[in-house]
């Protein structure tokens, strides 16, 4: 009996899957979306800005504005998920530069979304701006250590 010669192309193809950059992703996606309900934003009304306030009667007169409560809402939320939702594309070598591409500009967007709202706040440190910094650098280094810093395996 002669054993058959096994064909290289007909064996199963291993990708292995980064789980570090895809939970670096889902993390920061989740973080991103969930700084939507801290402050982004503080106004002052405009009759207690013109009021003129005795010293015993004065009590803070800002109010806080969350994620939800401003433009930001929608489009940062859309990003984040579309970044996430990259990650249901195997890792393989036919998609992978164009969902490395969808991956890394919807990150980058999160953080200019992030970024501009900082500088719209006059650098305060609220916490839903600062949240998002965060969640959504973990978005970037999530996009990063997937599909730059990772080769798939050719074995």
């Amino acid at each position: 009996m002669v054993p058959q010669q096994i064909n290289q192309t007909d064996k199963p193809q291993i990708v292995r899957t980064n789980l570090r950059s895809e939970l670096a992703t889902l993390l920061g996606m989740t973080v991103s979306i969930c700084s939507l309900y801290l402050v982004w934003q503080t106004r002052t009304p405009p009759a207690m800005a013109l009021a003129q306030i005795s010293g015993a009667l004065y009590s803070n007169p800002t109010v806080s504005v969350t994620g939800f409560q401003t433009s930001v809402h929608w489009p940062l939320t859309v990003f984040a998920l579309c970044s996430g939702i990259t990650l249901l594309a195997p890792p393989g070598d036919r998609w992978r530069m164009q969902v490395g591409f969808v991956q890394a500009v919807s990150a980058m967007m999160v953080l200019l979304i992030s970024l501009v709202w900082w500088v719209r706040a006059d650098f305060a440190p609220l916490s839903g701006i600062v949240t998002s910094i965060c969640g959504s650098l973990a978005i970037v280094y999530g996009a990063y250590d997937r599909y730059v810093a990772t080769t798939p395996d050719k074995n």
